[in-house]
């Protein structure tokens, strides 16, 4: 992954959101990471890095039968505010946390996650990602004599 480091002219309107009385120091603001450095000649230099929203999970169990319940954990990167889980089965729930799901019927299950904020929007796609297999039956053998 490839961020743009963009140096920042307090002339271009910038306001320093650093405060100038720390020679080296970084702050995260909305969807940008800005560090600064004084070297105590030429005044304090300020920098930006956008940092993207990145929408990335992963789950436990992947297959399983009817019922499975399945873990979910958002591992996605950024400053989001809205997360949209579609489980692939017809169902889905807003929430930025870690969901727990439960597939009811068998078959291939493709899942993703939506995550937004600050204007940016991030989508992770998993294809096929749950198998919920055909519960087979139990028939016990009959013993004869």
């Amino acid at each position: 992954m490839a961020y743009e480091i963009n140096p920042l002219n307090y002339d271009d309107g910038y306001a320093n959101p650093l405060n100038d009385s720390y020679p080296n120091n970084m702050a995260a603001f909305g969807n940008k990471l800005y560090f600064g450095a004084n070297d105590g000649q030429h005044g304090m230099e300020l920098w930006a890095l956008d940092l993207a929203l990145v929408a990335d999970f992963e789950a436990s169990p992947l297959q399983g039968v009817p019922p499975l319940e399945v873990a979910f954990n958002n591992l996605s990167t950024g400053d989001f505010d809205t997360c949209i889980w579609d489980f692939g089965d017809g169902k889905t729930k807003t929430m930025c946390g870690d969901p727990v799901h439960r597939y009811r019927q068998e078959g291939q299950y493709t899942v993703s996650l939506t995550v937004s904020g600050a204007g940016d929007e991030n989508r992770m796609t998993k294809e096929e990602y749950i198998a919920v297999e055909k519960q087979h039956a139990f028939l016990p053998s009959v013993i004869r004599p």
